[in-house]
């Protein structure tokens, strides 16, 4: 008998509970915060492997008055003692952090401005920014000729024509070269990538990795990855 009042009282207090509980879901839903941050909008130009900056290539020319100029077409005009960038009244948009160098003939030749000097007073085209970097900076220029240092696109496979490496300067501003804090990209956010009709992801621009899912899954390769 008291083991029968006993279930009974259980059973009615197990009832209570779950109608108390019922009524509070009812009138008072417990909110759920939800745990994906919110999207960040993209710069699509940031998720390419492309340089980022533009450098000088070889004949070298500067924008003076909206024409395209070489160098010499100005400086054969005129002879130049020691140069020094603070003191410039043209290029006086160059900004000097490059350690003890900060004479523009530590660089440039003396007589043709649109040459780079080595050691010794060899001279070399803009095209071959490495080797002049190298004079100073050797560590880095031999990790660079192996393929450590830098930036490889096109192919991994060695004399594939379709390889292509960048040089210092596509990466490296050459009077200031230490790079600038930057705002680092956000993570790819897989929560948000729920499948739609059929494989294909939801492509918009806060989910820069879903659109890379839906490149592979239309063309089978990813164009900015090097094959």
């Amino acid at each position: 008998m008291r083991n029968r009042v006993l279930e009974n009282v259980i059973g009615w207090g197990i009832s209570a509970v779950l109608l108390i509980l019922a009524a509070l879901f009812l009138w008072a839903p417990i909110q759920v915060s939800n745990p994906v941050p919110e999207p960040v909008d993209v710069d699509r130009a940031r998720l390419g492997a492309r340089p980022i900056r533009v450098a000088m290539h070889d004949p070298p020319s500067i924008e003076v008055a909206t024409f395209d100029m070489n160098c010499m077409e100005c400086h054969a005009l005129f002879e130049s003692g020691k140069m020094m960038p603070g003191g410039l009244q043209r290029h006086n948009d160059i900004e000097m952090g490059h350690g003890i160098n900060t004479n523009c003939f530590n660089c440039h030749d003396v007589e043709r401005r649109d040459r780079l000097v080595l050691e010794g007073g060899e001279t070399v085209g803009f095209n071959q920014v490495p080797q002049l970097c190298g004079k100073c900076h050797g560590p880095t220029w031999r990790d660079w000729q192996q393929g450590i240092h830098g930036k490889t696109v096109g192919s991994w496979r060695g004399g594939d024509e379709r390889q292509q490496r960048y040089t210092c300067t596509d990466c490296h501003d050459p009077h200031t070269p230490a790079f600038k804090r930057g705002t680092p990209l956000p993570g790819p956010n897989t929560i948000r990538m729920t499948p739609g009709e059929g494989p294909h992801h939801d492509d918009g621009v806060h989910r820069p990795l879903a659109q890379w899912i839906n490149q592979i899954a239309e063309h089978g390769h990813d164009d900015d990855a090097p094959p």
